[in-house]
Protein backbone atom coordinates (compact mmCIF):
# COMPACT_ATOMS: atom_id res chain seq x y z
CA UNK A 1 0.00 0.00 0.00
CA UNK A 2 3.01 2.43 0.64
CA UNK A 3 3.73 2.13 -2.85
CA UNK A 4 1.37 2.52 -4.36
CA UNK A 5 0.07 5.53 -2.06
CA UNK A 6 3.93 7.13 -3.35
CA UNK A 7 3.38 6.84 -6.53
CA UNK A 8 0.17 8.55 -6.49
CA UNK A 9 1.63 10.95 -4.58
CA UNK A 10 4.74 11.49 -7.05
CA UNK A 11 1.83 11.87 -10.06
CA UNK A 12 0.32 14.55 -8.46
CA UNK A 13 3.02 16.38 -7.56
CA UNK A 14 4.70 15.74 -11.17
CA UNK A 15 1.01 16.53 -12.86
CA UNK A 16 1.50 19.84 -11.30
CA UNK A 17 4.95 20.72 -12.33
CA UNK A 18 3.75 19.75 -16.12
CA UNK A 19 0.93 21.59 -16.11
CA UNK A 20 2.74 24.83 -14.64
CA UNK A 21 5.71 24.46 -16.80
CA UNK A 22 3.02 24.41 -20.12
CA UNK A 23 0.95 27.01 -19.42
CA UNK A 24 4.67 29.27 -18.71
CA UNK A 25 6.12 28.22 -22.14
CA UNK A 26 4.11 30.85 -24.62
CA UNK A 27 2.96 29.26 -27.86
CA UNK A 28 1.82 31.55 -30.79
CA UNK A 29 -1.17 29.95 -31.79
CA UNK A 30 -3.15 30.57 -35.23
CA UNK A 31 -7.06 30.64 -36.13
CA UNK A 32 -7.68 30.24 -39.68
CA UNK A 33 -10.13 32.91 -41.36
CA UNK A 34 -11.96 30.21 -43.73
CA UNK A 35 -15.35 29.00 -44.40
CA UNK A 36 -18.02 28.37 -46.87
CA UNK A 37 -20.87 30.06 -46.47
CA UNK A 38 -19.71 33.22 -47.87
CA UNK A 39 -21.12 35.92 -49.86
CA UNK A 40 -19.81 39.38 -52.01
CA UNK A 41 -16.73 39.83 -54.10
CA UNK A 42 -13.85 42.43 -54.73
CA UNK A 43 -14.60 44.52 -57.75
CA UNK A 44 -12.51 46.44 -59.70
CA UNK A 45 -14.33 48.87 -62.54
CA UNK A 46 -13.24 51.97 -64.40
CA UNK A 47 -9.77 50.38 -65.25
CA UNK A 48 -10.01 48.60 -67.96
CA UNK A 49 -12.16 50.02 -70.73
CA UNK A 50 -13.18 48.23 -73.94
CA UNK A 51 -14.06 49.97 -77.33
CA UNK A 52 -15.73 47.75 -79.75
CA UNK A 53 -19.28 49.81 -79.77
CA UNK A 54 -22.09 49.90 -78.79
CA UNK A 55 -23.67 46.73 -79.46
CA UNK A 56 -23.31 44.05 -76.74
CA UNK A 57 -20.56 41.77 -77.71
CA UNK A 58 -21.85 38.31 -78.12
CA UNK A 59 -20.44 35.46 -76.84
CA UNK A 60 -18.83 34.05 -79.91
CA UNK A 61 -16.98 37.09 -81.11
CA UNK A 62 -16.06 39.45 -78.06
CA UNK A 63 -12.45 38.44 -77.19
CA UNK A 64 -11.84 36.38 -73.46
CA UNK A 65 -10.09 37.15 -70.31
CA UNK A 66 -11.48 40.99 -69.51
CA UNK A 67 -15.11 39.90 -71.32
CA UNK A 68 -16.01 37.25 -69.08
CA UNK A 69 -16.33 39.50 -66.10
CA UNK A 70 -19.17 41.69 -65.37
CA UNK A 71 -19.47 44.79 -67.79
CA UNK A 72 -21.78 47.80 -68.65
CA UNK A 73 -21.91 50.28 -71.45
CA UNK A 74 -20.72 54.17 -70.34
CA UNK A 75 -21.01 57.04 -73.50
CA UNK A 76 -18.38 58.79 -71.47
CA UNK A 77 -15.81 56.41 -71.62
CA UNK A 78 -13.73 55.61 -74.49
CA UNK A 79 -12.48 57.86 -76.67
CA UNK A 80 -14.18 60.97 -77.11
CA UNK A 81 -18.03 61.02 -78.43
CA UNK A 82 -17.59 57.09 -78.78
CA UNK A 83 -17.95 55.62 -75.46
CA UNK A 84 -16.86 52.05 -74.31
CA UNK A 85 -17.38 49.42 -71.95
CA UNK A 86 -16.51 49.34 -68.82
CA UNK A 87 -15.02 46.09 -67.40
CA UNK A 88 -16.10 45.16 -63.65
CA UNK A 89 -13.11 42.86 -62.64
CA UNK A 90 -14.68 40.88 -59.75
CA UNK A 91 -13.72 38.22 -57.92
CA UNK A 92 -15.02 35.51 -57.03
CA UNK A 93 -18.39 35.66 -59.05
CA UNK A 94 -21.88 34.74 -58.79
CA UNK A 95 -25.31 35.63 -60.36
CA UNK A 96 -27.14 36.24 -57.10
CA UNK A 97 -24.59 39.41 -56.59
CA UNK A 98 -25.60 43.19 -56.95
CA UNK A 99 -22.35 44.99 -58.19
CA UNK A 100 -22.06 48.47 -56.60
CA UNK A 101 -22.50 50.22 -59.95
CA UNK A 102 -26.07 49.31 -61.01
CA UNK A 103 -27.37 52.15 -58.74
CA UNK A 104 -25.21 54.68 -60.10
CA UNK A 105 -27.14 56.95 -62.70
CA UNK A 106 -26.42 56.70 -66.75
CA UNK A 107 -24.72 59.85 -67.84
CA UNK A 108 -27.60 62.03 -69.64
CA UNK A 109 -30.14 59.42 -69.55
CA UNK A 110 -33.85 61.15 -69.80
CA UNK A 111 -36.58 59.30 -68.05
CA UNK A 112 -38.89 59.95 -71.12
CA UNK A 113 -36.29 57.81 -73.72
CA UNK A 114 -33.84 55.98 -71.72
CA UNK A 115 -30.82 54.85 -73.84
CA UNK A 116 -31.26 51.26 -74.13
CA UNK A 117 -28.02 50.11 -72.67
CA UNK A 118 -29.58 51.95 -69.33
CA UNK A 119 -31.72 50.41 -67.53
CA UNK A 120 -34.93 51.77 -66.93
CA UNK A 121 -34.68 53.65 -64.06
CA UNK A 122 -31.67 55.48 -65.61
CA UNK A 123 -29.09 53.61 -64.26
CA UNK A 124 -25.96 51.50 -65.42
CA UNK A 125 -27.08 48.06 -67.23
CA UNK A 126 -24.77 45.24 -65.78
CA UNK A 127 -24.29 42.47 -68.40
CA UNK A 128 -22.80 39.32 -68.45
CA UNK A 129 -23.82 38.42 -64.80
CA UNK A 130 -25.17 34.78 -64.70
CA UNK A 131 -21.45 32.94 -64.07
CA UNK A 132 -21.06 31.82 -60.49
CA UNK A 133 -17.77 29.98 -59.31
CA UNK A 134 -18.02 26.66 -58.14
CA UNK A 135 -16.47 27.38 -54.91
CA UNK A 136 -18.24 30.63 -54.93
CA UNK A 137 -18.86 30.28 -50.82
CA UNK A 138 -15.52 29.29 -50.03
CA UNK A 139 -12.86 31.95 -48.33
CA UNK A 140 -9.52 31.76 -46.82
CA UNK A 141 -8.58 35.43 -45.68
CA UNK A 142 -5.33 34.01 -43.66
CA UNK A 143 -5.30 33.71 -40.32
CA UNK A 144 -4.99 35.81 -36.60
CA UNK A 145 -1.97 34.72 -34.44
CA UNK A 146 -1.63 35.21 -30.58
CA UNK A 147 -0.13 34.54 -27.44
CA UNK A 148 -1.88 31.49 -25.14
CA UNK A 149 0.53 32.21 -21.92
CA UNK A 150 -2.34 34.18 -20.44
CA UNK A 151 -5.19 31.57 -20.85
CA UNK A 152 -5.15 28.52 -18.48
CA UNK A 153 -8.71 26.73 -20.34
CA UNK A 154 -10.53 26.88 -17.54
CA UNK A 155 -13.77 29.34 -17.80
CA UNK A 156 -14.32 32.54 -19.37
CA UNK A 157 -10.75 33.79 -20.73
CA UNK A 158 -10.02 36.58 -23.08
CA UNK A 159 -6.99 38.02 -25.57
CA UNK A 160 -7.37 41.85 -26.11
CA UNK A 161 -7.22 42.84 -29.68
CA UNK A 162 -3.78 44.30 -28.62
CA UNK A 163 -2.03 41.11 -28.23
CA UNK A 164 -3.75 40.02 -31.90
CA UNK A 165 -1.82 39.98 -35.34
CA UNK A 166 -2.46 39.62 -39.04
CA UNK A 167 -0.23 36.26 -40.16
CA UNK A 168 1.03 37.93 -43.70
CA UNK A 169 3.53 36.76 -46.11
CA UNK A 170 6.61 38.39 -46.60
CA UNK A 171 7.17 39.32 -49.79
CA UNK A 172 9.15 41.95 -51.92
CA UNK A 173 8.03 43.31 -55.44
CA UNK A 174 10.83 41.92 -57.85
CA UNK A 175 9.58 42.53 -61.42
CA UNK A 176 12.78 39.56 -61.93
CA UNK A 177 10.64 36.49 -60.06
CA UNK A 178 7.48 37.07 -61.26
CA UNK A 179 6.27 33.67 -60.16
CA UNK A 180 7.19 33.87 -56.48
CA UNK A 181 5.84 37.23 -56.37
CA UNK A 182 2.65 35.94 -57.12
CA UNK A 183 2.42 33.23 -55.06
CA UNK A 184 3.43 34.89 -52.22
CA UNK A 185 0.80 37.78 -53.02
CA UNK A 186 -2.01 35.21 -53.54
CA UNK A 187 -1.09 33.62 -51.03
CA UNK A 188 -2.51 36.88 -48.47
CA UNK A 189 -5.75 36.84 -49.64
CA UNK A 190 -8.90 35.41 -51.73
CA UNK A 191 -9.42 38.21 -54.34
CA UNK A 192 -6.92 37.44 -56.79
CA UNK A 193 -7.74 37.30 -60.42
CA UNK A 194 -4.40 36.72 -61.95
CA UNK A 195 -3.88 33.16 -62.50
CA UNK A 196 -7.63 32.50 -63.43
CA UNK A 197 -8.76 31.10 -66.70
CA UNK A 198 -10.97 34.81 -66.61
CA UNK A 199 -8.18 36.85 -66.15
CA UNK A 200 -4.37 35.05 -67.70
CA UNK A 201 -2.27 37.88 -69.02
CA UNK A 202 -2.88 36.70 -72.17
CA UNK A 203 -3.70 38.41 -75.43
CA UNK A 204 -2.24 42.12 -73.82
CA UNK A 205 -4.66 41.79 -70.78
CA UNK A 206 -3.09 42.46 -67.46
CA UNK A 207 -3.87 40.12 -64.72
CA UNK A 208 -4.55 41.96 -61.56
CA UNK A 209 -3.37 41.29 -58.00
CA UNK A 210 -4.15 42.67 -54.11
CA UNK A 211 -1.67 43.49 -51.61
CA UNK A 212 -4.12 43.74 -48.45
CA UNK A 213 -3.20 44.89 -44.83
CA UNK A 214 -5.45 45.16 -41.99
CA UNK A 215 -3.96 47.48 -38.96
CA UNK A 216 -5.25 49.61 -36.13
CA UNK A 217 -7.16 46.52 -34.60
CA UNK A 218 -9.46 47.40 -32.00
CA UNK A 219 -12.40 46.45 -30.14
CA UNK A 220 -12.79 43.14 -27.24
CA UNK A 221 -10.21 41.07 -28.93
CA UNK A 222 -10.90 37.34 -28.47
CA UNK A 223 -13.25 35.27 -26.11
CA UNK A 224 -12.84 32.28 -24.87
CA UNK A 225 -14.83 29.52 -22.80
CA UNK A 226 -12.66 26.61 -21.19
CA UNK A 227 -10.02 26.80 -23.28
CA UNK A 228 -12.48 27.19 -26.72
CA UNK A 229 -12.81 29.88 -29.11
CA UNK A 230 -16.10 31.06 -29.21
CA UNK A 231 -16.30 34.82 -29.88
CA UNK A 232 -13.78 37.51 -32.01
CA UNK A 233 -14.44 40.76 -31.93
CA UNK A 234 -12.25 42.89 -33.83
CA UNK A 235 -12.21 45.86 -35.82
CA UNK A 236 -9.68 47.62 -38.44
CA UNK A 237 -8.56 49.84 -40.95
CA UNK A 238 -7.82 48.47 -44.49
CA UNK A 239 -4.90 49.56 -46.81
CA UNK A 240 -4.98 48.08 -50.38
CA UNK A 241 -2.45 47.97 -52.97
CA UNK A 242 -3.28 46.84 -57.17
CA UNK A 243 -0.56 45.24 -59.00
CA UNK A 244 -1.02 45.01 -62.47
CA UNK A 245 0.27 41.21 -64.34
CA UNK A 246 1.85 41.67 -67.60
CA UNK A 247 4.51 38.18 -67.64
CA UNK A 248 3.97 38.01 -71.47
CA UNK A 249 4.85 41.89 -72.36
CA UNK A 250 8.50 41.81 -74.39
CA UNK A 251 11.03 44.49 -73.23
CA UNK A 252 10.54 46.79 -71.85
CA UNK A 253 7.66 46.35 -70.36
CA UNK A 254 7.19 45.75 -67.22
CA UNK A 255 6.04 42.26 -65.55
CA UNK A 256 5.04 43.78 -62.07
CA UNK A 257 3.50 47.21 -61.71
CA UNK A 258 1.99 48.71 -58.50
CA UNK A 259 -0.58 51.59 -59.48
CA UNK A 260 0.21 54.76 -57.61
CA UNK A 261 -3.13 56.16 -56.88
CA UNK A 262 -3.85 60.16 -55.91
CA UNK A 263 -3.25 59.79 -52.55
CA UNK A 264 -1.11 60.29 -49.55
CA UNK A 265 0.28 56.65 -49.37
CA UNK A 266 -0.39 56.09 -53.14
CA UNK A 267 -2.69 53.24 -51.69
CA UNK A 268 -6.19 53.03 -51.13
CA UNK A 269 -6.65 53.15 -47.49
CA UNK A 270 -10.49 53.02 -45.21
CA UNK A 271 -10.61 53.21 -41.62
CA UNK A 272 -13.05 50.68 -39.79
CA UNK A 273 -13.52 48.76 -43.06
CA UNK A 274 -12.88 45.51 -41.57
CA UNK A 275 -14.98 43.79 -38.86
CA UNK A 276 -15.09 39.97 -37.07
CA UNK A 277 -18.08 40.08 -34.66
CA UNK A 278 -18.79 36.80 -32.59
CA UNK A 279 -17.65 34.16 -35.79
CA UNK A 280 -19.15 36.24 -38.77
CA UNK A 281 -16.18 37.92 -40.72
CA UNK A 282 -17.31 41.42 -42.91
CA UNK A 283 -15.17 43.85 -45.60
CA UNK A 284 -16.88 47.27 -45.68
CA UNK A 285 -14.22 48.88 -48.28
CA UNK A 286 -15.00 51.20 -51.12
CA UNK A 287 -12.92 53.48 -52.68
CA UNK A 288 -12.80 55.53 -55.47
CA UNK A 289 -9.21 57.21 -56.81
CA UNK A 290 -7.25 58.30 -59.52
CA UNK A 291 -3.99 57.49 -61.14
CA UNK A 292 -2.38 60.06 -63.53
CA UNK A 293 0.48 57.59 -64.60
CA UNK A 294 0.08 53.93 -65.06
CA UNK A 295 1.00 51.60 -68.53
CA UNK A 296 -2.71 51.68 -69.20
CA UNK A 297 -2.24 55.16 -69.34
CA UNK A 298 -4.47 57.64 -66.77
CA UNK A 299 -6.64 56.06 -64.70
CA UNK A 300 -9.91 58.25 -63.48
CA UNK A 301 -12.40 57.68 -60.87
CA UNK A 302 -11.43 53.96 -60.41
CA UNK A 303 -13.65 52.05 -58.31
CA UNK A 304 -12.26 49.49 -55.63
CA UNK A 305 -14.89 47.58 -53.63
CA UNK A 306 -14.92 44.65 -50.69
CA UNK A 307 -18.28 43.62 -49.45
CA UNK A 308 -17.01 39.84 -48.60
CA UNK A 309 -18.68 38.35 -45.73
CA UNK A 310 -17.92 34.65 -43.88
CA UNK A 311 -18.51 32.57 -41.12
CA UNK A 312 -15.22 31.62 -39.46
CA UNK A 313 -15.36 28.02 -39.08
CA UNK A 314 -12.92 28.21 -35.79
CA UNK A 315 -15.23 29.42 -33.85
CA UNK A 316 -17.47 27.55 -31.89
CA UNK A 317 -21.44 28.26 -31.88
CA UNK A 318 -21.67 26.13 -28.87
CA UNK A 319 -20.79 25.84 -25.09
CA UNK A 320 -18.10 23.52 -23.96
CA UNK A 321 -19.67 20.07 -22.35
CA UNK A 322 -18.77 19.17 -18.80
CA UNK A 323 -16.79 16.05 -18.82
CA UNK A 324 -17.77 13.06 -16.61
CA UNK A 325 -13.78 12.63 -16.50
CA UNK A 326 -11.47 15.86 -15.63
CA UNK A 327 -9.32 16.11 -18.89
CA UNK A 328 -5.80 16.51 -17.73
CA UNK A 329 -2.79 18.25 -19.47
CA UNK A 330 -0.76 15.98 -22.36
CA UNK A 331 2.41 16.13 -20.37
CA UNK A 332 0.54 15.33 -16.82
CA UNK A 333 -1.68 12.02 -18.47
CA UNK A 334 1.69 11.16 -20.00
CA UNK A 335 3.07 10.92 -16.30
CA UNK A 336 -0.13 8.93 -15.35
CA UNK A 337 -0.04 6.49 -18.05
CA UNK A 338 3.80 5.69 -17.22
CA UNK A 339 3.33 5.36 -13.38
CA UNK A 340 0.31 2.84 -14.32
CA UNK A 341 2.78 0.80 -16.59
CA UNK A 342 5.35 0.80 -14.13
CA UNK A 343 2.23 -0.56 -11.71
CA UNK A 344 1.30 -3.33 -13.87
CA UNK A 345 4.87 -4.60 -14.19
CA UNK A 346 5.13 -4.60 -10.34
CA UNK A 347 1.98 -7.01 -10.62
CA UNK A 348 0.41 -4.35 -8.23
CA UNK A 349 -2.71 -3.69 -10.48
CA UNK A 350 -3.57 -7.28 -10.35
CA UNK A 351 -2.78 -7.86 -6.17
CA UNK A 352 -5.32 -4.32 -5.49
CA UNK A 353 -2.25 -2.80 -4.47
CA UNK A 354 -1.02 -4.51 -1.63
CA UNK A 355 2.99 -5.48 -1.23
Amino acid sequence: MFLQENFLRSWCLLSALVFCSAQSFAVVQSIPLTGSDANGYLSLSRTQVEGLGEGIPNDETRPKGAWDYPFYWDPTEGLPGEGGWVIIIAEPLSENETYSEDDLPYPGCNLGSPDPQADPDCTFLIENVDLTDPDFGNFDFGALEYDDAALTGTGEESIPASAVSFATVDYALDTNNLRDFVTDLVAQNDFDPFGTPRNDATNNEFGFAYGIKVSNLSGDGLTFQDGQLVAIDLRGDLTVDVYLMGPLNPPPFPKVIQIAWDTPSESLFQANSFEISGNRLTFSFDQTADAPTTLLGSLTDNRLVINRTGTIAAVSTSSPGSASVPVLPFGAAVVFVIGLLALGRRGLLSNGGKV
